[in-house]
């Protein structure tokens, strides 16, 4: 038998620490047996893929808390029913609610930085923690008329306009027509300082003056461990995005979040709520003008 180049025997000894596997020698058929594996050339990739792992998920769930307007943007969320689309909506207006931003338009109308808390508007009825109710404003559900789109000018700017189930209320059928002062609204929304999101479960049944003036769509699916994704895309791609799996089509960006406590808390899924007969309730606080930083 022939010693180990460590000098050590053998027989049953455990030696040569080889990269970050461990030769060990034994006995077999009366020779020396050498069973190890070197992984030293597996580490630094692995380490580069958790690495980049580990940062992408802290920047995403750094960027949980940091929802900020989008002057003018209009997006439209479809996704099949229980997949997460009104969960979404009360979502980012628990994001939004009374958080402080700049407003662009105060700012070129007196040449000075003026910053307002941001307002939440939602046609369904969210509770809000008490911080949070003064900025929640509850509209009714009809969407018809001139004078329910005028009320939305009347908002205050950095508004969050959320409408929930916009397929039933302004459905694409030969019996509903848009209002002339809903397609100027949602095509001059970003000089009244608002951002316009809708949901439904399927483009085809919301009538075609809202798609055309969508700038924005996301696709609602559900996740693993109570996570819901959202993936978004152009409007015109909405049915690649859908059948993803056979186009391998990639969108534009993939949103996640989990269904907590906070969500469940505001939002009653299995509620039947008409808007209309809430309209006079505690838990609803119209905001009465644009709050400036006292600082």
């Amino acid at each position: 038998m022939q010693p180990c180049a460590c000098g050590a025997s053998s027989v049953g000894v455990r030696c040569c620490a080889v990269g970050y596997g461990v030769v060990v020698h034994g006995r077999a058929a009366g020779a020396a047996v050498m069973i190890g594996v070197d992984t030293s050339l597996y580490v630094v990739p692995l380490v580069l893929g958790f690495a980049a792992f580990a940062l992408a998920m802290v920047l995403r769930f750094a960027m949980k808390g940091q929802r900020f307007l989008t002057l003018g943007l209009v997006t439209g969320i479809v996704g099949r029913k229980g997949h997460g689309k009104s969960l979404l909506l009360v979502h980012e207006m628990l994001r939004t609610a009374g958080r402080w931003q700049t407003c662009p338009i105060c700012c070129a109308a007196t040449g000075e930085k003026v910053r307002h808390q941001v307002h939440v508007a939602s046609n369904n009825m969210v509770r809000l923690p008490a911080k949070y109710q003064p900025f929640f404003r509850l509209l009714d559900s009809s969407l018809e008329g001139e004078a329910w789109w005028q009320q939305l000018r009347g908002l205050p700017h950095l508004t969050l306009v959320v409408i929930d189930e916009l397929g039933q209320r302004a459905p694409a059928s030969t019996g509903f027509v848009l209002p002339k002062e809903a397609r100027f609204y949602l095509a001059q929304c970003r000089k009244f300082g608002h951002e316009f999101m809708w949901c439904s479960q399927h483009e085809s049944r919301v009538t075609a003056g809202v798609k055309a003036q969508t700038d924005l769509m996301g696709y609602c699916s559900r996740g693993y461990f109570r996570s819901m994704a959202v993936r978004f895309c152009e409007p015109e791609d909405i049915d690649r995005l859908r059948k993803r799996s056979a186009t391998k089509f990639r969108p534009l960006m993939t949103y996640r979040y989990r269904v907590s406590k906070r969500l469940g808390d505001a939002y009653d899924t299995f509620a039947l709520i008409d808007a209309d007969a809430l309209q006079g309730s505690d838990l609803v606080s119209v905001p009465v003008g644009a709050l400036h930083d006292p600082g």
